[in-house]
Formats: C-alpha cells, structure tokens, sequence
C-alpha cells in the first residue's frame, strides 16, 4: 500500500533531490521514495540512528530568521541564493553551487542554511507516489 505525502523542501533539498534523481535516471517523486525506503530504519533496528533534534533547533532557527529577513533579501537579492547563519546572512551569489562551496569551506561542521531567495519565502512541492490498486475483479 502506498501512501501520497505533501512535502515542504529546502531550496538546497529540492535542488539535491532533483540531482539524485537524475543520476539516478527516476522521477523526483520515485526518487524520494527509494530513498526514504533506503535510509529509514527498520522497527527493531533504530540503535545507531542518528538524533537529529538538536540539528532540528539550528534549522529552525535558521528558516526563521530567513522569514524575518526575507523582505529585506527580496528586496536586495532577488532570484539570487543566500546564506543565513545565527540568524544573519553571512553571504549571497546569483551561482547557488559557487556559494555552497564557500559556505562549506568556511563552516565545515555547521549547519547554514543556503536558500534561494523567491518572491514568497517557502516553495511548496506536491511529490505524487504511485500507487498499485488491485482489479476488483480479481
């Protein structure tokens, strides 16, 4: 049984998501499935699974004070990507992977959150999952 899941991504997410499913040769929903199905554990093989929550707090953190700042990013910075650290930017290019790059040299272990900047602050994605449903008549 398959269920349809309504999924709000990063900028970054989505643009890594639709590099997997390139390489990967699948649709972006068929791609986040695999993956999930990949990655989650099993009931009963939790032990060693990473606990996210205090990386959770950083992001939220970070996604908020990019809705704090977002008008003013629109304003200055619209279309181009941005990088939002402790609640401030640290840095922005109109390249997205040129500014990842540096971002990542110059915060190895830190979460910064890079997002481009679009007229609304979050992009909504539907990912349909396909679904097996059994003649009736069998």
């Amino acid at each position: 049984m398959a269920v349809e899941l309504k999924v709000t991504l990063s900028e970054s997410a989505y643009d890594r998501v639709v590099r997997l499913a390139r390489l990967r040769r699948q649709d972006i929903g068929e791609t986040v499935a695999r993956f999930l199905e990949e990655e989650l554990p099993i009931e009963g093989e939790e032990e060693g699974v990473t606990d996210w929550s205090e990386a959770d707090e950083a992001v939220d953190q970070e996604i908020a004070a990019y809705h704090r700042l977002h008008s003013d990013l629109w304003r200055k910075y619209p279309g181009q990507h941005v990088a939002i650290h402790n609640g401030r930017l640290v840095d922005h290019d109109a390249d997205g992977l040129a500014l990842s790059h540096r971002i990542y040299s110059r915060y190895p272990d830190t979460f910064v959150l890079v997002r481009q900047v679009e007229a609304q602050p979050e992009r909504v994605i539907q990912l349909r999952s396909p679904r097996y449903i059994q003649d009736a008549g069998q």
